[in-house]
């Protein structure tokens, strides 16, 4: 899975939409939405929710949740995870592909709520997953 910046500029141009008007739509500049793709610039995770509104897709289109959960899965393999995490994490594993993707997007949703600082770390945490391994 390419990054999120090369991913927004993937889908942006599948939609034949320029940046200046994906970034119109949403709210913010042209040159915020080229920061985002080129990855000079940070995308929130309400930003993102709202490019994928424009686009017309769901999140876990976006992130090809399939690829997010395995690379979520891997990642954790190297985390030192108390046992209650590691059996919550063993639970998620045996989950169908849909049921994983039902959960990703209740989290989204609560997501929401948080405070900036603990949205910047899931930020944080969404980046890492979504570069190149």
């Amino acid at each position: 899975m390419t990054n999120i910046g090369e991913r927004i500029r993937e889908l942006r141009k599948q939609k034949n939409l320029t940046s200046e008007a994906l970034g119109e739509a949403i709210g913010v500049s042209q040159s915020f939405i080229s920061g985002i793709e080129n990855g000079s610039k940070k995308c929130s995770l309400e930003t993102l929710g709202n490019i994928c509104d424009v686009l017309g897709i769901t999140l876990s289109d976006f992130f090809k949740t399939e690829d997010l959960a395995k690379r979520a899965l891997r990642l954790s393999e190297n985390m030192n995870l108390s046992d209650e995490r590691k059996t919550a994490l063993d639970n998620f594993k045996g989950m169908s592909l849909e049921e994983q993707t039902k959960r990703l997007l209740a989290m989204y949703e609560k997501l929401k709520g948080l405070p900036p600082e603990q949205q910047e770390a899931l930020e944080v945490l969404i980046n890492h997953l979504s570069v190149r391994q």
